[in-house]
């Protein structure tokens, strides 16, 4: 008996630690699709704070429109639909119905562990990719304050 609660308590610790991870996942779309909507929301209010402006300040404004932009392009790459592995499928449970419990709990087991594994890979990659665009938004709201005080300057 004592072999099956080691094996079921594995079970549910996998388990967690898939769940945490999916939710994290999930979490990283959320965000990212906020920095999306703070970026169309700077992008026009900055292009109105430029406008009449000379040539100088204009062409200076082309740099935060870069960071805003490879930001766009970064966080609709985190948001582009991949799949994200969860353990067992459907496919799985025909197999699995003529198992022993212990092989099936096994069996779940490695699923978790390897899912796991695979997901690490996409959500690294995914968390690589928000952090250089949160980055490069911070950048173009930055640059953008610095050029619209200068044209404040400018024009006193």
């Amino acid at each position: 008996m004592d072999k099956y609660k080691n094996l079921e308590l594995l079970d549910n610790k996998a388990e967690k630690l898939l769940e945490r991870q999916i939710n994290s996942f999930r979490s990283l779309n959320i965000k990212a699709n906020s920095l999306i909507a703070i970026n169309s929301i700077l992008v026009p209010i900055f292009l109105f704070l430029i406008e009449n402006t000379n040539y100088i300040i204009s062409f200076l404004s082309i740099i935060p429109f870069i960071f805003f932009f490879y930001s766009l392009i970064l966080m609709v790459k985190v948001i582009k639909s991949v799949k994200i592995f969860q353990g067992f499928n459907e496919k799985q449970f025909d197999k699995l119905v003529n198992m022993e419990y212990t092989n099936i709990l096994l069996y779940s087991i490695g699923a978790k562990k390897d899912s796991i594994s695979d997901n690490n890979n996409i959500i690294d990659k995914k968390n690589k990719m928000f952090n250089k665009g949160l980055k490069c938004t911070i950048i173009g709201v930055i640059s953008s304050f610095i050029i619209i005080f200068i044209k404040i300057v400018v024009h006193f």
